[in-house]
């Protein structure tokens, strides 16, 4: 079974994230979640197409953003 579980740490991570950037310049934290909704939706498609770093946990980046 594969679980889709993000973390709510991970929630407050990518909300802070999307503030600052929206500090940096309006509708960039807008372009950033959406950019991070796309990466965990590739994950979700694919899971393993991506590496596993720890017991059924899997990585994927997001394309425009560090």
């Amino acid at each position: 079974m594969i679980r889709k579980n993000i973390e709510p740490q991970a929630f407050s991570d990518i909300n802070e994230a999307a503030a600052w950037y929206e500090t940096q310049s309006s509708g960039l934290g807008v372009e950033f979640v959406w950019e991070i909704d796309r990466a965990i939706g590739k994950v979700q498609d694919n899971p393993r197409f991506f590496p596993e770093v720890y017991r059924d946990v899997r990585r994927v980046l997001p394309n425009k953003f560090p």
